[in-house]
């Protein structure tokens, strides 16, 4: 059971390998993370750097939504958007990036299906 949806941003940096990156070839590479899973819906993705950093990468700014489970000792709204960044760290490698909480609804009564 679920208690809230939480939106979250982010920037995410993926490896591009060899080649110079186009705007295009980088929208392609991140519409992969489009895909939805049971916690985690991707809502947009936009401001495409098309060009590699010093690590090899491209990045893209993500917005999703993330699905809470409801823990009986968690009473406050902002505890559950922190559970919620921590879920976007691990599905996206968000290592040295900041995750921000934008919009957060609770469910009353508790939500009991997933994305899928």
């Amino acid at each position: 059971m679920f208690a809230c949806k939480v939106r979250c941003r982010t920037t995410v940096f993926i490896k591009y390998g060899e080649g110079t990156p186009t705007l295009e070839s980088t929208k392609a590479l991140f519409k992969q993370l489009r895909k939805q899973s049971k916690l985690i819906s991707v809502k947009k993705i936009y401001d495409y750097k098309h060009w590699k950093n010093d690590f090899g990468e491209v990045a893209a700014t993500l917005e999703v939504d993330v699905l809470v489970e409801h823990n009986q000792h968690v009473e406050y709204l902002s505890d559950y958007e922190l559970r919620a960044c921590r879920v976007v760290r691990e599905q996206f490698f968000t290592a040295g990036t900041a995750i921000q909480a934008l919009d957060s609804h609770r469910y009353q009564p508790l939500r009991t299906r997933a994305f899928r």
